[in-house]
């Protein structure tokens, strides 16, 4: 028996590997947009602990130990400002600012 000839798609071959490496490529740039976006968020996460540190040893101890924590934790004091009952801190963490204030009595 002879088998029917079948007529050749040299056009098609090759189409799933360009395929497949577009789909690689994406996955790829999404994977990086991903890291860069968790290296931001603990970024932010770290200047905030800096700054409930800085914040808490504002009120216990003064501001020479909250300056000297912050540098201790690669931080620069923005600002210590005293309001009634409290203290405001803002700390620059490698370019992301931390912000908290804290109190030795129970605010409102």
């Amino acid at each position: 028996m002879t088998e029917p000839l079948r007529p050749r798609r040299a056009r098609d071959r090759g189409q799933a590997g360009i395929l497949c490496l577009a789909v690689i490529a994406v996955l790829l740039i999404a994977t990086q947009q991903m890291v860069r976006l968790g290296g931001t968020v603990a970024d932010a996460a770290r200047a905030q602990s800096v700054a409930d540190a800085v914040a808490v040893a504002a009120v216990q101890s003064g501001e020479a130990i909250a300056t000297r924590i912050a540098l201790r934790n690669d931080a620069e004091v923005e600002s210590i400002v005293e309001r009634p009952g409290a203290i405001e801190v803002v700390v620059n963490v490698g370019g992301v600012l931390g912000r908290a204030r804290a109190s030795n009595t129970d605010l409102p």
